[in-house]
């Protein structure tokens, strides 16, 4: 009888953690992450694979990246992605890396912009559009950047892009890759911009997922399990 309710107890705990709602928050970054009904991309292929495995309930959904990064340093059971793993976030999140290898980061400015971006000591004088919360916007302001002055605050890179091409900001920060598909929604070229100076290389822009603080320890193992399986794969 005692392991006939053992086996009851765990079914039912089982049901409960598969039951609670996982709330999956991310941003429009191709082509990684698409802004479709589902969201797709290939970062987030994996993602899916990999919530599969967990064997959870979730649902994926597409927010400009400050709210989701609100949204998973506020609640439990949020997972956000792709996020970079960094020493100043380290501590917020229960971490699950990597999911993709990570990126080149340039700026890059329209190819008639005579300012220099090709050092951070001359960037100071150009004015850089960045997204609100993004790693370009936390390293720029950690290296003395100020808003307003040589940093300009957009919520999305799209917003960046029609700002570098409208004249208003000097220079962005993009992926080659990324790059290329955001110009082409606009209906730009990459031949009309030009590459400047690295800011971040693939040690440090690795995809990761992050699972908020506080969620259900049933959710964290499940994902854990999920993340486990789907690199045993690769």
């Amino acid at each position: 009888m005692n392991h006939f309710l053992a086996l009851v107890i765990f079914f039912q705990f089982a049901c409960a953690v598969k039951a609670q709602p996982l709330e999956v928050v991310t941003e429009h970054w191709p082509p990684y992450i698409l802004d479709t009904e589902p969201v797709s991309g290939s970062v987030t292929d994996k993602v899916r694979k990999i919530l599969d495995y967990a064997d959870l309930n979730y649902r994926i959904k597409l927010y400009p990246w400050a709210r989701s990064y609100h949204l998973v340093m506020t609640k439990p059971n949020v997972l956000i992605y792709s996020i970079f793993r960094t020493r100043a976030r380290e501590p917020y999140f229960h971490w699950f890396c990597p999911v993709n290898e990570g990126v080149t980061v340039n700026l890059y400015k329209l190819k008639g912009n005579t300012r220099d971006i090709d050092s951070l000591p001359a960037v100071r004088n150009a004015l850089i559009g960045v997204m609100r919360h993004d790693h370009n916007h936390s390293y720029l302001v950690r290296q003395g950047f100020i808003e307003g002055v040589n940093l300009d605050v957009s919520a999305d890179e799209q917003t960046n892009l029609r700002k570098l091409f409208n004249g208003r900001i000097d220079a962005v920060g993009l992926a080659k890759e990324s790059l290329t598909h955001r110009l082409a929604i606009l209906g730009y070229s990459p031949e009309q911009v030009v590459k400047g100076m690295t800011l971040h290389t693939p040690a440090v822009t690795r995809h990761c997922m992050a699972l908020s603080l506080g969620s259900d320890q049933g959710v964290i193992e499940k994902i854990d399990a999920g993340f486990r399986r789907w690199l045993s794969e690769q």
